[in-house]
């Protein structure tokens, strides 16, 4: 057996073959030069890294092309895999560049691209058939329609979401047999804890965005839980009520490995050699089965561990409530960092089997002119109840979007359309395709939702969840039929226009100018802070009740949580945008969304007032009304950083 502290050669396990049930690859973590190589040195099976842009981890040192192509020759010489990160949200500028330099990463050696955005996907697919494409957890994959889309697009591998219980992961590790696409789980490090993909917290509050690789983790900062008057409620455990533990699967993989995926990634490229090392060795040798003497798991950074969602358990035991940050002991991981890396470098003297090179030739520039200087723009109004969609429908908004867990016992009525739940496990999702069935049409927020909406015929409309922020997104979603695609909040007025113009296909656009933006959706109920809870969220008093997280400048976050106990956190400022609707009106959308989730039912109808004079206005006089005092204008002129 490897002993990985005395021999000075590497061992790996075989690579993973999908019909034989093989051990999983150990896949590590690197955001420096040391930090690769203390993975190689360590036995890692293949290793993640990103460039300098478009990687999720931009606070990392990262590596440049010339260090990445040192990197690949000595991952390759022993036996090791480099997947470089691609995943970011991409804007309407940067198409072109991405894609060369996934040509470049390519050529320089990458075994694989690990990609977030949709649209980026469907073009590597199309334009760089031979690059070998893995999802990122960022796409927010939880359920086996999602997957069968993700691979109608040509992907190798998805990332599973980290909500998922050890016979979910199972399922999907079927599904993906059947479809040809290998799944990788989480195995070790740090948890979000809202939905990866799914959190604009960072964004809003700072436009540091997670989905451009910049969060700002105002997650780990404390809290307090307060109801409508400002009043504290008592909390069990301390203030860092959105702060989870680390995960630590080191005593599960077995049944991890017994569930066919086919890769156990280890998080952390802001980590340190020695972390990686360290974490890699324990995986290593409780996979293959060595007794070699390494530091042990828990001195390397960590809040605490969990065994998170694995179990299907969601509770207070996942949380890390006293404490935001973690703790290492670094004496003895950076010696043994010290000795992988050492033993990795004797490798840099192999050459590595040249590819045929690829290139990416940007196409022919289609701009779209708008028929006309603008189209009639429709007012959505989305509402908590059907009440408060009524009253905005009866104010002439032209739809009323309501969740579709408030639908369920509902009769349909003209103008209500259901949201589909952006989380969506495939125990609930006929259920709620149920509803969109019922009520004729949909709002979908994953791929998947879109996928059997087309296949059933419901008329669906795209969500902003999906995230779409280039032209090539957009043109993803048209060919699933949909019928209109709510751009992401994070795009900048002047990135809208430049999606309208180039959008292929001519879906119809739609944006967010008013209300409370939802930040984040998480699978732990943050109204468990207060203490025990039978976990009968269709029933629970605490969810009537009006409460927020106040930060510790005084900001209050509402948080509503649904009947599956999901907590959807709103931000602390209402977004209005009524001075920019000249320019949103010539922009090229052709709706326009009031998020009036959180509001009170008599608020609604007097907003759509409001909204839909103003928007007369814009097409005749020009002269707009001032936005409400202690709003937003959100990123609408300014972008996320």
């Amino acid at each position: 057996m490897h002993n990985i502290c005395e021999k000075p050669e590497i061992a790996h396990s075989v690579a993973f073959d999908m019909a034989s049930g093989a051990t999983p690859e150990i896949l590590a973590p690197a955001g420096t030069r040391e930090a690769f190589l203390a993975a190689v040195g360590a036995g890692a099976d293949a290793v993640y890294l990103g460039l300098s842009s478009f990687n999720a981890r931009r606070g990392a040192k990262n590596f440049t092309l010339k260090s990445f192509t040192s990197c690949a020759r000595i991952a390759h010489a022993a036996g090791a895999r480099v997947y470089v990160t691609v995943n970011t949200v991409i804007l309407p500028h940067e198409i072109d560049e991405v894609l060369t330099l996934v040509a470049d990463v390519w050529n320089a050696g990458a075994d694989a691209v690990i990609v977030q955005d949709i649209g980026l996907i469907a073009a590597i697919a199309e334009r760089l058939p031979t690059v070998r494409i893995h999802v990122s957890t960022q796409t927010n994959c939880h359920d086996s329609h999602t997957l069968r889309a993700l691979a109608e697009l040509g992907v190798a591998r998805v990332t599973l979401a980290r909500e998922l219980s050890l016979t979910e992961i199972a399922t999907l590790a079927a599904v993906g047999r059947e479809c040809s696409v290998e799944v990788e789980a989480f195995a070790h490090g740090a948890l979000c804890v809202s939905y990866s993909g799914q959190c604009l917290m960072s964004s809003l509050v700072g436009r540091r965005s997670a989905n451009r690789g910049l969060c700002a983790q105002p997650c780990r900062l404390p809290y307090e839980l307060v109801d409508r008057a400002g009043e504290s409620h008592e909390v069990v455990g301390g203030a860092h009520l959105l702060s989870p533990r680390d995960l630590c699967t080191v005593e599960r993989l077995k049944e991890l490995a017994a569930t066919g995926i086919a890769s156990l990634k280890i998080e952390g490229r802001m980590k340190s050699p020695g972390y990686v090392a360290t974490v890699v060795a324990n995986y290593k040798q409780a996979v293959v089965g060595t007794r070699a003497r390494i530091p042990a798991l828990n001195i390397a950074y960590n809040r605490g561990f969990t065994e998170a969602y694995l179990a299907a358990e969601r509770g207070n035991e996942i949380m890390s409530y006293a404490k935001g940050a973690g703790r290492e002991d670094t004496a003895a991981l950076e010696a043994f960092a010290a000795q992988c890396i050492a033993r990795a470098q004797a490798l840099d003297t192999y050459g590595i089997k040249k590819r045929e090179p690829i290139t990416y030739e940007p196409p022919p520039r289609v701009k779209r002119k708008l028929k006309g200087g603008a189209p009639s723009v429709e007012i959505v109004a989305v509402c908590a109840t059907c009440g408060a969609a009524k009253a905005a429908l009866n104010a002439q908004a032209t739809e009323a979007h309501v969740d579709a867990h408030e639908l369920l016992d509902a009769e349909p009525y003209p103008g209500v359309v259901p949201v589909l739940p952006r989380v969506c496990h495939d125990d609930e999702f006929e259920e709620m395709l149920g509803v969109a069935y019922r009520f004729g049409a949909a709002v979908c927020a994953t791929l998947g939702q879109l996928r059997v909406c087309r296949e059933r015929d419901i008329p669906a409309q795209a969500h902003w969840s999906l995230n779409a922020t280039n032209h090539l997104t957009c043109d993803v979603f048209a060919r699933l039929d949909a019928t209109r695609v709510w751009l992401s909040p994070e795009l900048s007025g002047k990135q809208i226009a430049a999606i309208a113009r180039r959008t292929a296909t001519a879906v119809p656009l739609g944006m967010a100018i008013s209300g409370m933006q939802e930040a984040m959706v998480t699978e732990h109920c943050v109204l468990m802070a207060r203490g025990s809870c039978a976990q009968r969220c269709a029933t629970c008093k605490r969810r009537t009740e009006h409460t927020a997280l106040r930060d510790r400048l005084g900001y209050c976050f509402p948080v509503r949580t649904d009947p599956r106990g999901r907590s959807h956190l709103y931000n602390s400022v209402p977004l209005d945008l009524i001075e920019a609707l000249p320019e949103i009106v010539q922009s090229g959308v052709s709706a326009v969304r009031l998020d009036l989730e959180t509001a009170r039912n008599s608020f609604v109808p007097t907003e759509v007032t409001r909204i839909r004079s103003a928007l007369i206005e814009a097409y005749t006089s020009g002269e707009m009304p001032e936005a409400r005092k202690n709003t937003t204008r959100g990123h609408f002129y300014r972008g996320v950083i």
